[in-house]
């Protein structure tokens, strides 16, 4: 963020990783943290599903996206960059 200050960032979370963006997960305050810092933290659905992750079991503020490989090919179609972390 501080090399791309003007950058919209969103971290899409997909497969097992999904699980840590439950309330009480252990990644509370990271993804808090990211939050205050503008960067937005969005769930996979369809990732969700596989690893029995409620929507109502988020942490406040993350949001769901209903397939990570179709929102990123969106976002890259419509000029977004995609780095994989």
């Amino acid at each position: 963020m501080k090399g791309l200050a003007e950058a919209r960032v969103r971290v899409v979370v997909q497969g097992a990783a999904v699980t840590g963006l439950a309330r009480g997960a252990g990644l509370d305050d990271e993804v808090l943290t990211a939050l205050e810092r503008r960067i937005e933290v969005v769930g996979c659905s369809n990732s969700m599903k596989r690893h029995d992750v409620r929507s109502d079991q988020l942490a406040d503020g993350v949001g769901v996206v209903p397939s990570a490989i179709v929102h990123l090919a969106e976002r890259q179609w419509a000029g977004a960059a995609y780095v994989r972390i």
